[in-house]
This record gives structure tokens, sequence and C-alpha cells, in this order.
């Protein structure tokens, strides 16, 4: 608890004394939180387009609407990057947000 008080106090925040001890296990640790560790909130970098039948703001516009509803930071940080392309979500009807689960590491 201490240890992770101390993170607290550099602005590291740490899920649990579990996650910390499995953390000094390792040797290496890679980041992938585009926008988040450098500017306090996920933003999107690039978008590489791998379906050839669609343009890049046709697939923008489906992306956002896929996401539009939801909460997840990553979700917000994409219609964002639509919004300010200036690209419009196609309309959402049906939308269920449904939990996550957990996975214990491997």
């Amino acid at each position: 608890m201490a240890a992770i008080g101390q993170a607290t106090k550099h602005g590291v925040i740490v899920k649990s004394g579990e996650a910390l001890e499995i953390m000094g296990k390792e040797d290496i640790i890679a980041f992938d939180k585009t926008g988040t560790l450098t500017h306090g909130e996920p933003a999107v970098a690039d978008v590489m387009q791998l379906v050839d039948d669609m343009d890049r703001d046709q697939l923008l516009s489906i992306a956002a609407a896929a996401e539009s509803r939801s909460e997840h930071p990553l979700a917000k940080a994409l219609c964002n990057y639509a919004e300010h392309q200036g690209i419009h979500p196609v309309e959402v009807t049906g939308f269920l947000m449904q939990a996550g689960k957990a996975f214990a590491p491997m």
C-alpha cells in the first residue's frame, strides 16, 4: 500500500498491490496508450486503412458511429478525431453496451 501511495504522488496509478508485484518481476514494459502518456488523454495519431473498397472518410464515419455511444476513453478519442476531421458518423440504432470480461494473466 505504501508503494501504491508513493506512485500516486508521482502521477502513477496502480490498480492493486498484486499488479504492482507482477510489474516488479518484469524486465520490459511496453506502453501502447496513444496520447495518454504524453498528453494525459487518449488521441488518434493515425488512421491505417486496410479496406480497399472504402475511402478514409467513410471508414472513419462508420468507426465513429460504432463508438459514438460508448463511454470508453478510446471510443471518445476516435469520435473526437472524426469530428475534428469534419466527418460525421452514420446514425446508430439498437446500441447495447456490455461490460468487458477481465482475464487472468497467462
